[in-house]
């Protein structure tokens, strides 16, 4: 069990194109998680609430980020506790290339196995395959050495 933060702050006067450069400079601060969700606040004005799960020793810098990336005026935070399943990391390779995987376990027992997206994206982009078939491609070769 962790122990982190969630951070987060409602508002109603930021463009909405604003919202993937705010995700990304949160990510890039290195928090646990990031999401935006539309909501309606009051005075019936269409607004969105912007939530984070840091770490305590990220704090700092992520009410810095809030303060100065968006127009809040004021953050909510509370502590919440996390669990987090075991997870390993392995490189495979197959027929077009390498990735990462990501394997999630609990009680001892893998209960999810996935390859990387970003990887995934990354060799679509060298190789010039749709990513859907990249994504097949691996799935295949994984499961047949699987088995």
């Amino acid at each position: 069990k962790t122990r982190c933060l969630v951070v987060e702050t409602n508002v109603d006067d930021l463009n909405p194109e604003y919202m993937p450069h705010i995700m990304e400079k949160f990510l890039n601060a290195g928090v646990l998680d990031v999401f935006i969700i539309p909501v309606i606040m009051k005075k019936g004005r269409q607004g969105f609430l912007i939530s984070v799960l840091c770490t305590e020793e990220k704090l700092d810098n992520i009410e810095n980020i809030f303060f100065t990336e968006t127009s809040t005026i004021g953050v909510r935070k509370h502590f919440v506790e996390r669990n987090e399943l075991k997870r390993e990391f392995e490189k495979f390779s197959f027929s077009l290339g390498t990735i990462q995987i990501k394997k999630s376990y609990y009680k001892d027992k893998m209960v999810t196995c996935k390859p990387e997206y970003s990887d995934l994206v990354t060799l679509a982009n060298k190789t010039g395959f749709p990513l859907k078939e990249i994504v097949s491609k691996f799935w295949s070769e994984y499961k047949s050495i699987q088995e």
